[in-house]
């Protein structure tokens, strides 16, 4: 018998009781926003990174 096949192991939330608490969700939300941030400043960075190899690779070539 497989775990999931397995009686008495379902999960189901309490009758009309959310999973999170209003205070638990503002957290979640918060830490989303934390989390989105961190991706674009990581994006930007690789970006301009990218650019200014570009950039010093096409001095190169026109130089030589």
């Amino acid at each position: 018998m497989t775990h999931a096949a397995s009686p008495g192991h379902e999960h189901a939330p309490a009758a009309g009781q959310p999973y999170f608490s209003a205070v638990e969700w503002e957290a979640l939300q918060a830490d989303d926003r934390k989390a989105g941030m961190a991706v674009v400043g990581l994006m930007m960075a690789i970006f301009t990174i990218g650019l200014f190899l570009y950039l010093g690779v096409a001095l190169v070539v026109m130089t030589s």
